[in-house]
């Protein structure tokens, strides 16, 4: 079980928002022992849930990784990817081509020393 940080009343408002940051001030209570880094679930002053994120020591207390109640994927760059291909191609470049933009930016610096 993963632990709760439960939110004052109105507080998640900012979340509603898609606000990423949860304050120290904003929270009513810490359920659990969590360390800094540790998965936390964000819950308002009624216990519902609200989102996921991963806790720190300090002014900012939740950095938010998923809103709603799903647990965010263990592996997003994965899933990221995987979505990415179903919009079109990923352009993957062996170590030794260029970027077109690099390319043009070297050809305007050689052509400048001239």
């Amino acid at each position: 079980m993963h632990p709760v940080i439960q939110l004052k009343k109105g507080r998640e408002v900012p979340l509603s928002r898609r606000h990423p940051w949860i304050f120290s001030g904003a929270v009513h209570h810490i359920d659990g022992h969590p360390n800094d880094g540790d998965r936390v679930i964000v819950a308002n002053h009624l216990g519902q849930q609200l989102a996921w994120g991963h806790f720190h020591d300090g002014s900012i207390l939740v950095k938010v990784v998923s809103f709603g109640g799903a647990p965010p994927s263990d592996q997003p760059l994965t899933d990221a990817l995987e979505a990415a291909g179903h919009y079109g191609s990923i352009l993957v470049m062996d170590r030794e081509q260029k970027p077109p933009v690099f390319g043009w930016f070297m050809e305007r610096v050689i052509t400048c020393r001239d």
